[in-house]
């Protein structure tokens, strides 16, 4: 999500050296090199978008009990399409009032905003049962309780190799 902010952010930049009128339109008919970085920016940015923070909402109803996983799905994909529709509806008055510059410089904060959340407030579940990521999300965000279970499972999984090496070396 980091990458996400930065070639926002570079982008930001570049348009500096992209004149345009209030409208929007082009004051020279040739942009040259800052429109190739900004087009290089943007296929990185949705790339990183693609491959991280693009599936989020999606990957992440698997965290939701039985019970309630049907409305928590359906919450997780209003908020998704409704973030879209903002960002779709405000985009090119953003532009116009902004410029390009202040526009991609704003949704850069947004991102790296959006990464300082998701390093804080979003647990790491990788290897936890579905019993675990449970108990996770008893406790809050569960990201303090994550990273006691990951290290203690850690140490079990270490305790397990020191044992298994004492065993090989006793044959």
């Amino acid at each position: 999500m980091w990458a996400m902010a930065l070639f926002l952010a570079l982008a930001a930049v570049i348009f500096h050296w992209i004149p345009v009128h209030h409208d929007l339109s082009l004051v020279n008919a040739t942009v040259g090199w800052p429109a190739d970085v900004v087009l290089v920016c943007m296929i990185f940015y949705v790339a990183f978008y693609s491959s991280g923070m693009g599936n989020t909402a999606w990957l992440s109803s698997e965290f939701f009990p039985m019970e309630v996983r049907a409305y928590s799905t359906m919450m997780l994909t209003c908020t998704c399409w409704g973030s879209n529709v903002i960002v779709a509806s405000t985009f090119l008055t953003q532009m116009e009032n902004t410029t390009p510059s202040g526009a991609f410089g704003f949704y850069a904060a947004i991102c790296f905003c959006g990464w300082i959340a998701v390093y804080f407030c979003y647990p790491e579940v990788k290897g936890m049962t579905l019993e675990d990521i449970r108990e996770i999300f008893q406790h809050g965000f569960g990201v303090q309780r994550a990273r006691e279970l990951q290290a203690e499972a850690k140490l079990k999984k270490k305790m397990q190799m020191q044992v298994q090496g004492s065993e090989d070396l006793k044959v």
